[in-house]
């Protein structure tokens, strides 16, 4: 018994090999390729994401995490059809099963449906990149369609072999990915280009600041006034909130003594004049990396 039961898988299994005509390893090939990229993706969302939550925004983090969810549903919807056309078709030719498990019954249908214009509300509230927005217009039409168009779902699944449906598939997961990965991508180049001003954004004035107010404590903190006493370069981040006043200060570089840094701070937390930027019309807390070079020049 146990012999025959091997002997009807192998069969099984030879059957299935022979009626894989090349059309349909070719789908599996075009299948498998977009899978890829679709997980390439997938990874560098993540890491874009990661990104956009360093800059601590919580309006936009939140945005940013709406996307990224709206996304992970889809593709986790899509994968779900993905496994049942499969499961159902092993051979690939069938021209109803895709049809039968997408669209039928119709909550299943609303499912990709609602999964679609999902992502497509979230994404569309992102200011996209002027010259990616002729590109991010064309994927978002086609997500559109899945909405819009009341035969889409007979014109993609229905009376086409599985294979084919399962492409279909992979390529609106991997479009869906590429939307995310615009709108993310936009959403942190927002937050990179916020940078605050100091009095209307007048560099004169800053540099005068440094002149008239750091260095002298600079000089007061070191021992002598002497050349070998005083950094070569003073960097600092400054942290200043929605209403331009700093909050913190760091010292990235270990060129100044405890007390020296403590000094400068405690001279910086009471510096006014600063402008936060704004993100969707409101200010925002963020971060301003000073450089104050050339300190020695004179001394």
């Amino acid at each position: 018994m146990k012999r025959l039961l091997l002997t009807v898988q192998a069969l099984f299994c030879l059957l299935i090999i022979n009626c894989t005509s090349p059309i349909i390893q070719s789908f599996k090939k075009i299948q498998d390729s977009l899978e890829r990229s679709n997980e390439g993706l997938i990874v560098m969302n993540r890491t874009k994401l990661k990104e956009i939550h360093v800059f601590d925004i919580e309006a936009l983090s939140k945005q940013a995490d709406s996307i990224s969810f709206a996304n992970a549903d889809l593709n986790g919807l899509i994968d779900e059809y993905k496994t049942q056309i499969t499961n159902l078709d092993l051979t690939g030719y069938n021209v109803n099963i895709a049809y039968e498990v997408i669209s039928t019954p119709d909550f299943v249908k609303g499912a990709l449906m609602s999964a679609t214009s999902s992502l497509v509300e979230k994404c569309r509230k992102a200011q996209i990149d002027p010259l990616k927005k002729n590109y991010f217009d064309s994927l978002i039409y086609n997500f559109t369609r899945v909405n819009s168009d009341t035969a889409y779902f007979t014109k993609q699944f229905k009376g086409i072999p599985s294979a084919n449906a399962l492409v279909a598939l992979a390529r609106l997961q991997l479009e869906s990915s590429e939307i995310t990965h615009l709108c993310l991508q936009s959403i942190y180049q927002s937050l990179k280009e916020a940078r605050p001003v100091y009095k209307k954004g007048n560099n004169l004035l800053l540099m005068k600041y440094a002149s008239t107010e750091i260095m002298p404590v600079l000089l007061k903190c070191t021992d002598e006034p002497k050349i070998e006493h005083l950094p070569n370069r003073l960097r600092m981040v400054l942290s200043i909130n929605e209403d331009g006043v700093i909050t913190d200060v760091i010292f990235p570089e270990d060129n100044l003594s405890t007390s020296c840094k403590q000094l400068v701070k405690k001279k910086l937390l009471k510096m006014a004049g600063w402008e936060a930027p704004q993100i969707l019309g409101k200010p925002i807390k963020t971060k301003y990396t000073w450089n104050i070079s050339c300190l020695n020049w004179g001394y």
